[in-house]
């Protein structure tokens, strides 16, 4: 007993401290995943909200005062459309801007830009009151520049303040990822090292006290039968042996013989069952007291020390019962995991439904507001002001905008969900890039952006005509876009092989080159265009890359930062169609028209 006590210590304190290890295991994972989810959290909903904020209303600060000094330079009221459009939205830009900061306890540093901002409004206003190229203009415009430089400070200190947060927090989550990993592999070196120390301690006391048990019985029980034939021998001599009494001892020596050869064999060969038995022999029938053997018999002899060799299967039982327990904790550990997978699965369709019948729910309103723009867009001339016309303009515009995101996200959505289909048929490309070039003519030309087009049809491919029209916009509004005035977007289609080759280059600011390969991801964008507040969501070259896909066709992006991007859109080439009439553009100078 003593022994099965020390055995089962031994086991207890092992299964113990693996339990501990595996707790503890699972309490430093859960504590690292909850502090990279906070600071992921703050990030995500509140450092980086802050950043674009802070960026949006310094970019419509320096548009309008770019808008007003090109007016007070040259008269030209078209240059205060910019004034007008910053002047309206200023102030839910900057009531947004005081709402982040106080939730990152930047309040001063927002508060105090606000001030300095509203200061340079009112001295602007006065300056655009006043006649353009005057002296009064001038001094208004001597006097905003001190408070416009005083904003631009207040904003920079607010921006690496954030800047600073951001890389706070990456550098919180990154070194609690690398903690984690060292104490997770620490403890799983501890348990293992557990594990085989108690396995040999464990082999050591149960084996080696077996083995001395069935050796002793054996002994025991062959000096017995020795014992036991010699006196029926001398027995049988001393009556004068007849013949019936002579093999009455024969028999009985031989089945002492037989007893204790047998009772060393079953403890030798160690067949016992985990319930304690020997085969063949009653269920709860312990060695020593099967039926057949006699007290005082060569099998009786060895009872004792044979039964000590019965406690080693509870020991068994005891680690194999620990080993069900972990067995089940895996499988309970599995089952839960495949929960929260399932559950995932349910909030990202829930996600995408939820986005679907928004979009969907935002098309009625917006129609409305474009058609009551329309008609008072065509009223008859002189009801209605320049200023009132260019609040219209505004509307319109950002009505666009807005339809254009919808489109965007249900797109998206269809993708997601896979009902997103490409009907494709026998079409030009040559015609699909005249009528987009022809629709970012006037963008461009607003933009002071020229557009050169070498279209040398016909481009015979089997495309979807809407999708690859859609694709032609995403791609040219993006490079009018990302290309300062004076620059120049160049388009080229042709055949070459067994490919129908679209090649676009622009003289914008171009990409980060280590921002290139996320260029197709969901919602990118690059760092120097969110500097540069330049308006975007990040799903147009998705969406792109999604429609060439569905087309077998392909898409290069070749950039450099600040020199231009060249975009190659690849698709097999279909059969020639009749050619068309005028399919070479080219557009000259600054007004970017063809």
């Amino acid at each position: 007993m003593r022994r099965e006590g020390s055995v089962g210590r031994l086991l207890t304190n092992a299964f113990t401290g693996v339990v501990a290890l595996v707790v503890g295991c699972g309490a430093v994972e859960l504590a690292a995943v909850l502090v990279e989810h906070h600071a992921e959290r703050q990030l995500v909903v509140e450092v980086q909200p802050l950043r674009l904020a802070n960026a949006e209303l310094r970019a419509m600060l320096a548009g309008a005062q770019a808008g007003l000094r090109g007016y007070s330079l040259t008269g030209d009221e078209r240059m205060l459309d910019t004034y007008e459009i910053a002047r309206s939205e200023y102030g839910l830009a900057g009531d947004e801007l005081l709402r982040l900061g106080a939730d990152r306890d930047s309040a001063a540093a927002a508060s105090a830009q606000i001030d300095q901002a509203d200061g340079w409004w009112a001295v602007a206003e006065r300056q655009r009151q006043a006649p353009p190229g005057s002296d009064e203009a001038a001094a208004y415009a001597e006097q905003g520049e001190p408070l416009f430089r005083a904003f631009v400070a207040a904003n920079d200190e607010l921006r690496i303040s954030t800047e600073e947060q951001a890389a706070d927090l990456g550098d919180q989550a990154e070194a609690m990822r690398w903690v984690t990993i060292a104490v997770i592999c620490l403890l799983t070196v501890l348990a293992a090292a557990l594990a085989v120390v108690t396995a040999v301690r464990t082999r050591r006391r149960i084996v080696g006290p077996l083995t001395a048990v069935v050796t002793e019985a054996e002994s025991r029980a062959a000096a017995s039968a020795a014992a036991g034939a010699a006196a029926g021998v001398k027995a049988g001599t001393a009556a004068g042996v007849k013949a019936g009494s002579a093999a009455g001892v024969a028999a009985g020596s031989a089945d002492g013989l037989a007893v204790a050869s047998g009772a060393g064999a079953t403890v030798a060969s160690g067949a016992v069952s985990a319930a304690g038995t020997r085969p063949g022999s009653a269920a709860g029938t312990r060695p020593g007291s099967a039926a057949g053997v006699r007290p005082g018999s060569a099998a009786g002899a060895g009872q004792g020390l044979a039964a000590e060799a019965w406690q080693g299967p509870a020991e068994i039982r005891a680690i194999a019962e620990a080993l069900d327990a972990a067995a089940e904790r895996a499988e309970e550990m599995r089952r839960n995991e495949e929960l929260v997978v399932a559950r995932l699965h349910e909030i990202d369709t829930v996600k995408s439904d939820f986005m679907s019948t928004v979009s969907h729910e935002l098309r009625t309103p917006l129609t409305s507001i474009s058609g009551y723009v329309e008609l008072m867009r065509d009223a008859e001339p002189g009801q209605l002001t320049a200023s009132q016309e260019r609040m219209l303009d505004v509307i319109a515009r950002n009505a666009r905008r807005l339809r254009d995101l919808i489109e965007d996200i249900l797109t998206l959505s269809r993708i997601e969900s896979g009902d997103f289909r490409t009907m494709r048929g026998p079409l030009d490309l040559a015609e699909v890039v005249l009528r987009a070039v022809a629709a970012v003519e006037p963008t461009a030309a607003k933009a002071f952006v020229g557009l050169h087009a070498d279209v040398r049809g016909p481009v015979p491919v089997r495309g979807d005509s809407a999708q690859l029209n859609r694709v032609l916009d995403n791609l040219l509004s993006n490079a009018v876009k990302f290309t300062p005035a004076e620059g120049t977007v160049t388009i080229t289609v042709e055949r070459r092989g067994d490919h129908a080759l679209l090649v676009i280059a622009d003289t914008g600011m171009g990409i980060p080159e280590d921002e290139a390969e996320a260029l197709f991801g969901r919602f990118f964008r690059a760092s120097n265009a969110i500097r540069q507040a330049v308006p975007g969501t990040g799903l147009g070259l998705a969406i792109v890359h999604t429609i060439l896909s569905n087309h077998e066709g392909t898409i290069e992006v070749r950039s450099t930062e600040n020199v231009g991007t060249t975009v190659t859109v690849k698709l097999p080439a279909d059969e020639l169609v009749p050619a068309l009439s005028g399919s070479s553009r080219d557009g000259v100078g600054r007004d970017g028209a063809g």
